[in-house]
């Protein structure tokens, strides 16, 4: 049985008078990949960041913290960001080569990142181009970009990923290249919370899928179960937007 990363309750934001996530309840396990599924506007990135303590909330939120779950309000918001690494869908490079734009956040959290590391970094994402280092980073496709950032993330180490559609800007081969390295991280023991819209994607490579929907949760269950149960409790509008995904 994985132990629990995260265990939320009642999570509540509210923007502009408006409630985007609505009382929703959230456990998250240990080296799983859970996939936040929804159409546009159903709450997915917002609840992403309530994860990573960039948007504001109410409810509790704990966190797992050297096996044991803590507040996660009460936890420096800096060093648990180093803890729950979010990567936006359209992350932000610095005009630079790709080795300084994975020692940038390197040096910002004071972690050695030598040459090695760097190595080791960017063949675990498949980016193992002859001088791959040196490159500068508006020269990488964007598949290759977005590969970059992932390295970037893992640099720190974090015990979990947060992920904001890593896929939708790719080619059909480039989010074949990146869900691979997805399954790979979780498979050696990496938790991931990926959002993402594409119904098709969260059963290939998801463990556990929570389906959202005007900011409230309507389905939340291991992959199996998941894909049983949606076709009979889900509203045939959401399920049709979620499958026609290009």
């Amino acid at each position: 049985m994985h132990r629990l990363m995260i265990s939320a309750r009642g999570l509540t934001v509210v923007l502009g008078g408006k409630t985007v996530i609505d009382n929703v309840d959230l456990d998250i396990h240990e080296g799983k990949l859970t996939a936040l599924i929804g159409r546009s506007g159903a709450g997915k990135s917002t609840l992403l960041r309530v994860l990573n303590r960039s948007v504001k909330f109410t409810g509790t939120y704990m966190f797992s913290e050297n096996g044991h779950l803590q507040d996660a309000s009460r936890m420096n918001v800096l060093d648990f960001r180093r803890n729950a690494v979010l990567v936006d869908q359209v992350p932000t490079a610095i005009p630079d080569t790709v080795d300084n734009n994975i020692r940038f956040v390197c040096d910002y959290w004071k972690i050695p990142c030598p040459t090695s590391r760097i190595d080791e970094l960017l063949d675990t994402v498949d980016l193992d181009l002859d001088g791959a280092q040196r490159m500068d980073i508006n020269s990488l496709s964007t598949g290759q970009l977005q590969r970059v950032h992932l390295a970037r993330a893992l640099a720190l180490d974090p015990p979990l990923l947060l992920l904001d559609e890593p896929t939708s800007a790719l080619d059909a081969i480039n989010k074949e290249n990146v869900e691979r390295i997805l399954r790979r991280l979780v498979d050696s023991g990496r938790t991931i919370v990926m959002v993402t819209h594409d119904l098709r994607q969260a059963e290939r490579i998801a463990d556990h899928c929570i389906l959202l929907e005007n900011g409230r949760k309507i389905l939340d269950a291991p992959h199996g179960q998941f894909f049983k149960d949606i076709e009979n409790e889900t509203d045939a509008d959401i399920l049709r937007d979620l499958l026609e995904v290009d």
